[in-house]
């Protein structure tokens, strides 16, 4: 995979400071629903989240109104770090899942006591800030096939060969730039090539990782 498009999965950091003695930075687990709204544009960030299980997108709207997603977050990932005092996009979920929410004031206060805290939190948002800049030239660059090899690797961990999609194509589509269309017809392509196999809906099996890899660049 070329440096141009790669995109690293961040580590979870700041998972340590949810075992962390002295403050409490941890609060009460959440559930949320499918589709249930977890913070929206706009709205004050009061906090951080880690994602427990299930899936997480950070969306928001452009100028003519469509959708677009800006990351998944996956278990053990942290979103909701915001560079101002508000939330620039929503965060929704995508399947039933938990986060654990982390007051952010009592996370900056730390930053300023405690050398190590305020490292994991510039670390955080350096690969955030990394992550965006990936996906921005995978957006401005890439074919459609080359996007959709880029997100099935994303996706799947190194070595493994099956992925079960928890998220619709709709989503799918709304994070690569492409109509809904576009994107079954991208996966149909891959699958004619035996590149990838579809056995239903929402599974798909690597047949050749490295055609997707080469496909990548």
């Amino acid at each position: 995979m070329s440096a141009s498009f790669a995109i690293a999965t961040p580590r979870p950091r700041l998972e340590l400071l949810s075992r962390a003695p002295g403050p409490a930075y941890a609060e009460q687990k959440l559930q949320f629903a499918a589709d249930e709204e977890i913070y929206a544009e706009g709205g004050t960030a009061h906090h951080l989240y880690r994602v427990v299980s299930g899936l997480v997108r950070i969306c928001g709207f452009g100028a003519e109104g469509r959708r677009y997603i800006d990351r998944f977050y996956r278990p053990g990932e942290v979103f909701g770090l915001a560079a101002g005092a508000e939330h620039e996009f929503s965060a929704e979920a995508v399947t039933a899942c938990v986060v654990v929410p982390w007051r952010r004031r009592v996370l900056e206060a730390e930053a300023l006591r405690d050398g190590e805290t305020g490292r994991m939190l510039l670390a955080t948002a350096s690969e955030a800030m990394a992550r965006a800049q990936a996906h921005a030239r995978l957006l401005a660059r890439a074919s459609a096939p080359q996007k959709m090899a880029h997100f099935l690797l994303e996706l799947t961990p190194p070595g493994a060969r099956e992925l079960e999609l928890a998220m619709a194509r709709q989503d799918i589509a709304d994070y690569l730039g492409m109509t809904i269309e576009t994107v079954s017809r991208t996966l149909c392509l891959l699958e004619r090539e035996a590149v990838i196999a579809m056995p239903v809906a929402r599974k798909i099996m690597l047949v050749s990782r490295a055609a997707l890899e080469a496909l990548a660049g």
